[in-house]
């Protein structure tokens, strides 16, 4: 049996007896109940871990002019500040760039304090416990370390490279810090020091202060829960978690409720070639595999049967795929998953298992309703500028339709702006309160003839195409339609 962290040898099952009680299944049973011990600390060491990296989170705010490094029991970096990691790396790891920690595991923790005081001047080490759990520690590097410690200069992030500046220092105080990966000593993803650019209207003032909770959070791969009714824009923040993170992988979204029950272990993670009847040539990767480097977001959590959030709970306790017929591997991928039921509710009802529901929400957030943001305006702008550029809206037009109560929020909002954009053209293209009035409270039926429908529904169509970055596959996959539908709309020649 091995450590998940550092792959050392940590117990061995034996399975000794006279030879006439010899099976062929020794072997299978022995390798069986290994893997499954492995399990069980992974899964004790992932909870160890996302304690630690909430610790240094809050932490990392209370001290933000100093240098941070969380190190889990076995002296496995966790999460750190840039500069904290190349002052180690000068103490500990003078032939390579890794901190090697490793002789901490054979200290009592109480003993870690002094030790690392001693090897490490003018820092401070604070223990941290969760209980009777000794998770580790968090070493803080006052900012006048830097000046006390000689070395190279700091490298150049990539976005002050690209910006042409002389040296862009890497501060703790500015919100960076890098994500280390579980189970490892090497650093994995160094997040950016700036946020990415938003690619959704975000000036109110709650969802402002979301993104940023949703971007601190995906730097260092916790978990993020996104709730909201219906259209208030989670897969656009969940792209936007994606783009945070810094992973290189796709951004892999699975609709819960379109799982089959049945084939949902196919679905998620795939089968090998001829693993059952009409199973495809060659196999499958998964849903899971296919997000690998990159992001799984699990969308319409809340409306997942009961009976399958176990396949789900067992794959996020320790990230291990096993396709039908196939082996057992890993997979990295930052959780995002999002929904519109209240899904302690839902617990309460006995519709969702609890302890999935812990695993999800180590960062929860909840958009607001489309009625409830102070930046409708822009939102309205926004979602005009993408149908037709040249279309204008007086500001009657733009209270008329704040005053609505937009139970489909954002969703229903770009609609009506589709059909007020195509009415307008008979306008000089121009939205006023009148056509508001004629359109917006009207059912689309009724305000538009058959021919006016498929330009509305052309119009939709092409709003999607734009949304996804001109991806024909994404826009057919999002409106349920086929890819010649998608060419047809996108050919300006082709008859209504």
């Amino acid at each position: 049996i091995f450590h998940p962290t550092d792959r050392e040898l940590v117990g061995v099952i034996d399975i000794s007896g006279p030879p006439q009680t010899f099976s062929d299944q020794n072997l299978a049973l022995v390798v069986s109940m290994a893997d499954h011990i492995e399990g069980l600390i992974s899964r004790s060491v992932s909870r160890d871990h996302m304690h630690l990296a909430t610790r240094f989170q809050e932490k990392q705010k209370k001290w933000a002019s100093n240098d941070l490094v969380a190190i889990d029991r076995r002296g496995a970096i966790v999460c750190a500040s840039p500069e904290a990691l190349r002052y180690l790396a000068q103490h500990f790891g003078p032939q390579s760039d890794t901190p090697d920690l490793s002789f901490l595991r054979s200290l009592p923790l109480d003993a870690w304090e002094a030790d690392l005081t001693r090897r490490l001047a003018n820092t401070r080490t604070v223990i941290v416990r969760e209980g009777h759990s000794e998770l580790g520690a968090i070493i803080v590097f006052p900012l006048k370390y830097r000046a006390e410690l000689p070395g190279p200069k700091k490298r150049r992030s990539v976005a002050s490279a690209q910006r042409g500046t002389a040296e862009a220092e890497s501060n703790p105080s500015d919100g960076s810090e890098i994500a280390v990966a579980p189970h490892s000593n090497a650093p994995i993803r160094p997040a950016g020091q700036d946020t990415p650019p938003i690619s959704f209207v975000a000036s109110d003032l709650k969802v402002k202060r979301i993104c940023s909770n949703v971007a601190s959070a995906a730097r260092i791969g916790l978990p993020v829960l996104i709730g909201g009714q219906t259209g208030t824009g989670k897969e656009e923040l969940a792209r936007f978690a994606h783009a945070a993170s810094g992973r290189k992988g796709a951004f892999v979204p699975v609709n819960c409720t379109a799982l089959p029950e049945g084939l949902i272990e196919a679905e998620l993670f795939g089968y090998a070639d001829g693993a059952f009847t009409g199973a495809r040539r060659g196999g499958t990767r998964g849903l899971a595999k296919e997000a690998h480097g990159g992001t799984l977001f699990l969308d319409e959590i809340g409306d997942m049967p009961f009976s399958l959030q176990s396949v789900l709970l067992r794959f996020l306790d320790d990230f291990t795929v096993r396709p039908i017929g196939g082996g057992l591997s890993k997979v990295d991928v930052f959780v995002v998953s999002a929904t519109n039921v209240d899904l302690a509710q839902a617990v309460a009802n006995k519709r969702f298992r609890a302890d999935l529901l812990y695993r999800l929400n180590t960062v929860h957030v909840t958009l607001p309703a489309l009625r409830e943001r102070s930046d409708i305006e822009e939102i309205i702008f926004h979602c005009l500028g993408k149908i037709d550029p040249e279309c204008r809206i007086t500001d009657k037009a733009i209270a008329a339709l704040a005053r609505l109560p937009w139970e489909g929020n954002i969703r229903q909002l770009r609609g009506i702006m589709a059909r007020l954009a195509l009415s307008a053209k008979e306008h000089d293209h121009l939205i006023d309160e009148a056509l508001v009035g004629t359109v917006a409270q009207a059912p689309p039926s009724a305000a538009l003839g058959a021919g006016t429908l498929r330009a509305t529904q052309r119009a939709r169509l092409l709003e999607v195409y734009e949304e996804t970055g001109r991806n024909i596959s994404e826009t057919a996959r999002r409106l349920n339609v086929c890819r010649n539908t998608v060419y047809r709309a996108l050919d300006p020649s082709a008859s209504d």
